[in-house]
């Protein structure tokens, strides 16, 4: 399962000049060590390096890291020296992310003392990008502390690199609703390293023919004291709900999926008779999963991405109208309980166990927030990403309800960009949320992973 929680590791390396005292580089790399382990990242610290001329020097220090486990280097250039003296040993970290740190100068007595770390930084970000390092030069700046959000954010995106490459994605179904433009397994795979996994429908089905009764009638009867209902749920459409979760979570933990993904119209509600929008509700309630509906292979990568770079479940949010100044955004199904504000509401929208079933109605949380979405064209992936804030939205509901016809989990999104350059670049229909400012994180793992950003 993904690990969203655990400090991000990285390895520390000094550099700096052979001329100048060893004390001098010692301390100046230390204080950068002890202010990124302050900020959250777990360290590997290995003395500061002046020069590097041959292989026995560089071998020291890989047999050192031999058996570490680490998410990227962190290689703190603390003053002028050599640029081929660090290339020989970044050579050696090709395949692992490095953050290239240049180390602003000193204010001592009146006077800046400059050491020329940033001549050298500033020369190896050419040269890397060149010779195709995954990357990212921050640098110090004069009379500023160092950068120590974005160091942490970089290593966490760094450490999503790698979790990815674990990632495994169940799809209940093979299609995506007939909309083109969400199955994209190759470019997902080959880019990013998850694993999508399909699986027929015909596997929950037998699956929830397997259920002890015992353990479903528990479930059910504690589902009216777990939710607010705003109407008197059936029996019947309660047992389908806690069959349908149980079908999905039994599967889930046995693949061991990290996300969900499923087709809705055509496949569960079409093949089971009811909609999973309760069974879905629950699965959230009892595991920390990401689900999306339509076989949304981009939209449940872009989940685990959220996941991996924030904690938060990433939940999924359909864009049903603009604004002047922002997208109602809604779901027509279900919300996870950690978007809810309060209770989980739902209604119960079958006669004697037939129809819909159970729908969630609940209030979604408000505050400052982060939608992104993966797009695909030409094989190519792109990140789509907006920053804003969630609000409440008006009254409204969707045609073709009949009286009174429910609010579904919606807000709206006031984009903190213009709405006409959202809607050039939108990517689809499903955006993915994150509550507060993620822009930096995302960005960090597109550019690491190679994947422009919009």
């Amino acid at each position: 399962m993904l690990d969203c929680t655990s400090a991000p590791k990285a390895v520390f390396l000094g550099f700096g000049s052979a001329t100048l005292p060893g004390e001098y580089i010692d301390k100046r790399c230390r204080a950068a060590a002890e202010a990124i382990d302050a900020a959250g990242v777990e360290l590997i610290f290995m003395p500061p390096v002046s020069e590097v001329k041959n292989d026995a020097q560089i071998e020291i220090v890989m047999k050192s890291l031999e058996s570490k486990d680490y998410d990227c280097v962190i290689a703190c250039i603390s003053s002028w020296m050599p640029r081929w003296a660090m290339m020989n040993m970044f050579r050696r970290f090709k395949s692992t992310p490095i953050l290239l740190l240049g180390l602003s100068g000193d204010q001592t007595e009146g006077y800046y003392v400059s050491s020329g770390a940033q001549a050298v930084a500033a020369d190896l970000n050419q040269v890397m990008r060149d010779a195709g390092f995954r990357f990212l030069y921050l640098a110090g700046r004069r009379g500023r502390k160092l950068p120590t959000a974005d160091i942490y954010d970089f290593c966490v995106a760094a450490k999503a690199v790698k979790q990815l490459k674990k990632t495994r994605i169940g799809m209940a179904g093979f299609r995506d609703m007939r909309l083109y433009g969400r199955n994209q397994t190759i470019p997902v795979n080959d880019k990013i390293g998850v694993e999508i996994e399909y699986f027929d429908i015909e596997d929950l089905k037998k699956s929830n023919r397997k259920l002890a009764p015992s353990e479903v009638k528990k479930l059910v009867e504690e589902l009216p004291r777990r939710w607010h209902f705003k109407n008197t749920p059936c029996p019947e459409t309660l047992e389908k709900v806690v069959k349908t979760y149980f079908a999905i979570r039994n599967k889930v933990e046995k693949c061991g999926f990290d996300g969900f993904s499923f087709v809705n119209n055509d496949s569960i509600k079409k093949h089971m008779g009811y909609a999973p929008a309760g069974a879905l509700t629950l699965l959230h309630d009892e595991k920390k999963i990401s689900t999306i509906p339509e076989n949304d292979v981009l939209g449940a990568t872009t989940q685990a991405m959220v996941r991996l770079l924030t904690g938060q479940v990433g939940a999924y949010f359909e864009i049903y109208d603009f604004l002047e100044n922002g997208i109602m955004l809604a779901v027509p199904d279900y919300v996870p309980s950690e978007v809810v504000e309060g209770r989980v509401t739902v209604i119960d929208n079958s006669v004697d166990g037939v129809g819909e079933g159970i729908i969630n109605v609940s209030k979604v949380k408000n505050g400052p927030a982060t939608l992104c979405r993966l797009g695909c064209c030409g094989g190519e992936l792109k990140m789509h990403i907006s920053t804003g804030d969630a609000e409440r939205p008006v009254r409204w509901h969707e045609v073709g309800w009949p009286p009174p016809a429910p609010q579904m989990p919606s807000l709206d999104f006031i984009l903190s960009e213009n709405t006409d350059e959202f809607v050039q670049n939108v990517a689809g229909m499903h955006y993915i949320i994150a509550y507060g400012d993620h822009r930096r994180k995302i960005e960090f793992l597109c550019r690491l992973l190679d994947i422009d950003c919009s």
